[in-house]
């Protein structure tokens, strides 16, 4: 049902779950990357629509890093980088 509905109304149920106000960890204590939230998880076109949203710089995430072993980081943050040219939503009508 959720894909019947206009872009706008979409983009606003895509925000409302997605920006959070608190801090998300990236990566776990080991630098294993957590899951993305379950909404990204539920099809290929939700998870198209809604990922820039989440991984733009609405949202602050944490990245646990070992002392000397960034690697874990500059691999989230690489995979990631496209997503934070967004500032809102990018689904479109």
């Amino acid at each position: 049902m959720l894909l019947t509905l206009p872009a706008e109304l979409r983009n606003s149920i895509y925000a409302f779950a997605l920006i959070l106000d608190h801090a998300v960890y990236a990566t776990d204590g080991d630098g294993h990357e957590q899951e993305s939230p379950a909404l990204l998880r539920t099809c290929k076109q939700i998870r198209t629509e809604a990922m820039g949203l989440f991984y733009s710089v609405n949202n602050t995430f944490i990245i646990s890093i070992q002392k000397g072993e960034p690697e874990p980081a500059t691999r989230w943050l690489a995979h990631h980088r496209s997503y934070h040219k967004y500032d809102r939503p990018i689904c479109a009508g």
